[in-house]
């Protein structure tokens, strides 16, 4: 994984947006971090400076981080955008997600998480904080015996929650790539679900991985 180069701070606390510089500096040293007060100034600053990654907070003047980062995708459709939030409602990550943001963290989440947090999403990967976890499992639809995992579905479950690509599990597990999405679809229909961080609650709730183990990647 490359460096991060270029990063985008976005919230209307001075001291917060200043400690949450610091604690960025300390973990990237070399990268250079931009800061925003309001949603205005954040979608102005990501279309002049293009950062790897940008942090919104939702309650913001102006444009509010839900509309930052609708006007930020809509120019900049692959930007990497976590946003940070107060907000505990399980609802506010499913919206972010589904808008195209990678990532949903709690506010006082521990930083050791929020690096791990943002590492994940700089890969393109989706992330959603373990304070979340239960709040989304109690969202989950009850499920028929049937729709257990079998043996291989658990192991591309586990796989896919621990950060690999379809390629690389198909690869791991030497089968088709096309088998892998076919197993991955059918993963998704089963557990009535639509995004990968529902997958890792899942998945850390049944054991096929634990939070130490989803940490180191």
């Amino acid at each position: 994984m490359q460096p991060l180069q270029r990063l985008l701070i976005a919230d209307d606390h001075a001291l917060f947006r200043h400690a949450i510089k610091k604690l960025m500096l300390d973990a990237f040293p070399a990268a250079d971090i931009f800061l925003a007060a309001n949603g205005a100034e954040a979608v102005e600053i990501a279309q002049a400076q293009d950062p790897e990654l940008i942090l919104l907070d939702l309650d913001m003047p102006q444009l509010n981080g839900y509309e930052a980062a609708a006007e930020i995708l809509q120019h900049q459709p692959q930007a990497h955008i976590l946003i940070l939030s107060m907000h505990r409602n399980p609802e506010f990550a499913n919206r972010a997600l589904k808008m195209g943001c990678l990532g949903y963290m709690i506010k006082d989440s521990a930083p050791e998480e929020l690096i791990i947090a943002i590492k994940a999403v700089q890969q393109g990967r989706q992330y959603i904080s373990y304070q979340l976890a239960n709040a989304l499992l109690a969202q989950d639809k009850t499920h028929s015996a049937d729709s257990e995992l079998s043996e291989r579905e658990t192991e591309v479950t586990r796989l896919l929650c621990l950060g690999k690509s379809n390629k690389e599990i198909a690869y791991d597990l030497n089968i088709s790539r096309r088998t892998v999405e076919a197993h991955r679809a059918r993963i998704m229909q089963k557990l009535s679900m639509d995004n990968l961080p529902a997958l890792v609650v899942y998945a850390i709730k049944k054991g096929i991985i634990t939070t130490e183990e989803d940490s180191l990647n």
